[in-house]
């Protein structure tokens, strides 16, 4: 099995656990590990390896790569070739195990429970063929690792340093190794995401969301399947006042254990509203991909973090999971732009969303937008002039951008009370909405019925 940044190999695994995933007799290793320099024939047998495998399961497109340490020029490694398998759906096994053990491939692993892993042995030549499903995290982890240490002489050293010494030692299973390994991974991977981020397009990538994928990697492990960034900071820039918005993607239910840790670790980090360090409020969101895909409405959140909940978070109270008409908003701007922190991009995992969900949606959630306008003027009116422009074009926009669209539409008054709503998002103006009740429920009235419009048609 290959080592996983999920929490759980603090301790070694037993004989009875690694027995449990391992198809087959386990026999214990009880010796060191035996490292070879790197050797230039390896990539070949990967090449012979992986035209075999396409041409045994009949599919030329297959993704099939070459991982782990004998991919890596310059590496030392157990003379062992790792290679990955993307299938559609691991659990599947019969699409593709009979044909594989026809040919001579050996299944000895089956992790139900981690990403429903598989791993074969060849028919001729040592290998690992580990088996995962598209889209979940530990491919694009597995990829990220080989990139990197190719790419990078200092890292690569580092990780052989680590390896050399661990080999030395007498291991009762090889897994124990590969699991004592996980430190030095992890940090080699937080350096790599690093440079990942640091590189990516033309967008300034928050600290708040670096530091919120970090939280999400620990504390979900082998659940996540992405993290994305959206909103201000991929579509029109940040602002003074801008969240920091955060979309997470598991692949299962969350406990109410998880739910609360996730809280707990992401309150630091988050910026209080009003605060005076700088630091930028989070909205961080996560969704069950098994909700959401195929697509069905209304979405169900997993957990939701905000600001306006610390409060509540103070005093314990974790909100659980719940339908949610607004999120499917969310999800249609989110799919449509964001900057994969980690795992797929969000228009490869979720399903389109129907702008009839995304009208339903707005429809569903006008009157609490409404209700809660105390205190939140500035957003509700950006809100609303946002589902006045999506009603009317069919798209999804900045809220400052659907503002602009939406003051030459209005009333002269009503118009300057948008516009103050505007400048103040963008940091232009110092809104003070004491003693403007009775223009601000003008405005509201307006656009409420501007929407409301489009509900019959």
């Amino acid at each position: 099995m290959p080592s996983r940044q999920d929490g759980s190999n603090s301790t070694p695994k037993s004989d009875e656990d690694l027995q449990k995933a391992t198809v087959g007799e386990r026999k214990p290793h009880n010796a060191p590990i035996i490292l070879h320099e790197y050797d230039s024939r390896w990539p070949q047998l990967f090449e012979r390896e992986a035209n075999r495998i396409r041409s045994v399961l009949g599919n030329t497109d297959l993704q099939v790569e070459h991982v782990g340490s004998t991919s890596v020029p310059g590496l030392c490694a157990k003379p062992i070739i790792d290679i990955l398998l993307v299938v559609t759906d691991a659990a599947d096994e019969t699409t593709y195990v009979s044909d594989l053990e026809e040919a001579g491939y050996t299944l000895r692993i089956r992790e139900p429970k981690w990403l429903e892993h598989r791993m074969f042995k060849g028919p001729d030549t040592d290998i690992n063929l580990h088996v995962f499903s598209k889209g979940v995290s530990e491919v694009q982890r597995m990829l990220r690792f080989r990139d990197w240490l190719r790419a990078n002489a200092s890292d690569r050293d580092q990780y052989a340093s680590v390896k050399r010494r661990l080999s030395q030692r007498e291991w009762r299973h090889v897994q124990h190794y590969a699991d004592a390994k996980d430190s030095v991974v992890q940090e080699i991977m937080e350096r790599a995401e690093e440079s990942l981020m640091s590189n990516m397009t033309n967008e300034e990538i928050p600290k708040e969301a670096f530091d919120a994928l970090r939280i999400a990697e620990n504390v979900l492990g082998s659940k996540l399947v992405g993290v994305s960034l959206y909103g201000s900071a991929v579509s029109g820039g940040l602002h003074i006042n801008s969240d920091v918005d955060v979309l997470v993607v598991v692949n299962q239910r969350l406990s109410e254990a998880t739910r609360r840790k996730l809280t707990e670790r992401l309150m630091p980090v988050s910026g209080k509203i009003g605060n005076k360090k700088g630091m930028r409020y989070l909205e961080l969101i996560v969704i069950n991909e098994e909700d959401s895909v195929p697509w069905q409405y209304p979405p169900r959140n997993e957990l939701v973090y905000g600001e306006w909940l610390r409060s509540e978070f103070e005093n314990g109270q974790i909100p659980e999971s719940t339908f949610d008409p607004d999120l499917a908003i969310v999800l249609a701007q989110a799919r449509e732009h964001s900057v994969s922190l980690f795992g797929p991009d969000l228009s490869t995992i979720l399903d389109p969303i129907p702008i009839t969900d995304i009208q339903k949606a707005i429809e569903e959630s006008l009157p609490e937008l409404i209700d809660d306008i105390k205190g939140d003027e500035r957003n509700v009116l950006l809100t609303l002039a946002r589902m006045w422009q999506t009603m009317a074009k069919g798209t999804i926009s900045p809220k400052d951008v659907a503002a602009q669209w939406a003051i030459p539409k209005l009333p002269k008054q009503q118009a300057e009370v948008l516009d103050i709503a505007r400048k103040a998002y963008l940091g232009e103006y110092d809104d003070d909405w004491d003693g403007m009740e009775a223009e601000v429920m003008s405005l509201v009235n307006h656009m409420r019925g501007k929407i409301e419009a489009y509900f019959s048609i």
